[in-house]
């Protein structure tokens, strides 16, 4: 007798933090700087634990892998200095789980504004 058993697309990815944060981050940093890396396991095997991940932030991108990079300028004059975005993993099972977590990136400020007078002379 011969039993094979597979495996069947049941668990969710669930990431290794809650909260992914990183502070002080310069804004004059560069769109190939690597800011911060997220990670999530599946509990499932083969394409079905194959994760990929993805956001929707118009600021940032993410590798396939997990990597996130600015996606362009980032900007310290914002509320609070801070940026705060949902990242997903997704398996890639026949019916894809999808697992998410919140980035949270606090800027630092560089003097890159010139002084302006409120009068002219």
């Amino acid at each position: 007798v011969r039993v094979v058993i597979v495996d069947e697309n049941d668990c969710v990815p669930e990431f290794l933090q809650s909260i992914y944060s990183k502070d002080g981050i310069p804004e004059t940093v560069t769109t190939a700087t690597s800011l911060l890396q997220v990670s999530a396991n599946d509990c499932d095997s083969g394409a079905n634990a194959d994760l990929t991940y993805y956001t929707l932030s118009p600021d940032f991108i993410i590798s396939p892998h997990g990597t996130i990079f600015p996606a362009g300028p980032l900007d310290y004059e914002r509320p609070n200095h801070l940026y705060e975005f949902v990242v997903m993993a997704i398996d890639k099972g026949e019916v894809p789980r999808t697992g998410t977590t919140t980035v949270r990136i606090r800027m630092a400020n560089v003097n890159d504004e010139a002084p302006e007078f409120s009068q002219h002379m």
